[in-house]
């Protein structure tokens, strides 16, 4: 079961895994992305960090650039260096413990990153649950994410977004007790 969110900016797709993981309490495997504190400045960074860590906002973990444009396409560089070598190494790190992946969120900055996109592909291939984000502003390497047939899509609206982390929690929390606690679902 690999379920992935979409929808508008601030429409709520993290708020809704936050309260999911905190209803399965859980700790979760996979990544997750997301501005530092100089988030207003027109020069900010976004990281890539561990899912079951603290995020870090140091050089160490931006991926990306962004500075100057205008939105809705701001000016932006995305390092796929860095998301070859930390989104890659996040997913086989937890490999031999996760009970569920984080992919919180995959959308076209990762289009040259073909060692993180294959990373992806694989944990899709694989047994380990998926919750993750996908943004509505799709490119070619998210079709087969969204085309897969054990992925699932769900849009995130205000009208449903206060009912999806009860339902999904559910759900994960079902497939979830399919692995004994001895059992590695890898």
């Amino acid at each position: 079961m690999h379920v992935f969110l979409t929808g508008e900016i601030g429409v709520g797709k993290s708020t809704v895994i936050g309260k999911v993981l905190a209803e399965l309490n859980i700790r979760p495997g996979g990544f997750v992305t997301g501005f530092g504190p100089e988030r207003a400045s027109p020069d900010r960074r976004l990281y890539l960090n561990p899912a079951w860590e603290e995020p870090a906002y140091d050089e160490a973990h931006a991926v990306a650039r962004f500075g100057g444009g205008l939105p809705p396409r701001p000016d932006f560089l995305a390092d796929s260096v860095a998301f070859d070598q930390l989104g890659s190494g996040y997913l086989d790190a937890c490999r031999t413990w996760a009970r569920l992946l984080l992919m919180d969120e995959l959308g076209p900055l990762e289009r040259d990153a073909r060692f993180f996109q294959r990373a992806v592909l694989l944990a899709i291939n694989g047994v380990i649950p998926i919750l993750g984000v996908l943004k509505q502003s799709g490119h070619p390497w998210m079709d087969a994410i969204i085309r897969h047939p054990a992925v699932t899509v769900l849009p995130v609206t205000a009208a449903n977004r206060d009912g999806l982390p009860m339902r999904l929690a559910e759900e994960f929390r079902t497939k979830l007790s399919l692995h004994s606690d001895n059992e590695s679902p890898c």
